[in-house]
């Protein structure tokens, strides 16, 4: 009888895990709005062209690397100072 009941609950957790999974594969599947649609651009807007040409690509290519120097752990004190960091970054602009 106990093996029944065991074998029950285990059967139970692992069909509502695949349930689960398979909900979660569902939203990936069906992301985003696919109905959407973009202009044609003919012509190079220069408030657009400005915008892209301030970007500075060297400042965004440091930054990320300064963030990758730390071992991944969101508990870790490095994550907290990368936190606060990227919250300065903002800040200032």
């Amino acid at each position: 009888m106990k093996k029944i009941l065991l074998f029950s609950l285990l059967m139970t957790a692992a069909l509502t895990a695949f349930s689960q999974i398979h909900n979660y594969m569902e939203l990936i599947d069906n992301k985003g709005n696919r109905t959407q649609t973009y202009p044609d651009v003919t012509e190079i807007n220069p408030e657009i062209q400005q915008i892209i040409n301030e970007v500075d690509t060297v400042a965004i290519y440091n930054s990320v690397a300064w963030m990758q120097q730390y071992v991944r752990d969101a508990y870790s004190p490095e994550a907290l100072l990368t936190q606060n960091w990227l919250v300065e970054q903002y800040e200032s602009i």
